[in-house]
């Protein structure tokens, strides 16, 4: 199984094989010991997951789709990437930042308060901002007295929903109550 670590971009020297690449500004990766992305491609097996993961270790992205785990729909541009076997336990790991790569094993991220609180976060600003796109039309079309009685009933409910979340404690993220979101 492959282990590529620390990709980072450079300029290769310019040959007949990529010179056209480099002048329509493909961008080129390497690994930390010297592995250009675009040939190390070729080394991968097509029924194995590949996995990128940061400098911290967190899985960013995958080829964990039933469909493809083909290499090429990956760039691991400022991450590293590790090729393991196309099972059940591997093709549960996702994005999600609950995930790390340790000493070459994928293990489940144990989060830290911190953590928590940063995930709360966003997923607090995710849903404000979620909300403010269904609110902002209904807000003009109440400045043009246009609303319907269906539409001022959604746009007082967004009204709510948004100061609810805006209210929202997330300095203890394991005792939210998420409000939910008004149809």
């Amino acid at each position: 199984m492959i282990h590529l670590k620390n990709f980072t971009q450079y300029t290769p020297e310019p040959t007949e094989k990529n010179k056209n690449l480099i002048d329509l500004g493909v961008i080129f990766i390497r690994s930390e010991d010297g592995k250009d992305w675009y040939d190390a491609q070729a080394s991968f097996s097509l029924d194995t997951i590949k996995i990128i993961y940061n400098k911290e270790g967190i899985v960013t992205a995958t080829s964990s789709d039933a469909q493809s785990h083909e290499v090429s729909r990956l760039f691991p541009t400022d991450r590293s990437i590790i090729e393991v076997e196309n099972n059940e336990y591997h093709q549960g790991v996702d994005n999600s930042g609950g995930w790390i790569v340790n000493n070459g094993k994928i293990e489940r991220r144990v989060l830290t308060l911190q953590n928590k609180i940063e995930r709360a976060e966003a997923e607090k600003n995710r849903l404000y901002s979620e909300a403010k796109l269904r609110l902002e039309p209904l807000v003009f079309a109440g400045d043009l007295d246009s609303l319907t009685k269906k539409e001022e009933k959604l746009l007082n409910s967004l009204k709510a929903y948004m100061v609810s979340l805006y209210r929202l404690d997330t300095s203890k993220p394991d005792s939210i109550i998420w409000p939910e979101l008004p149809n």
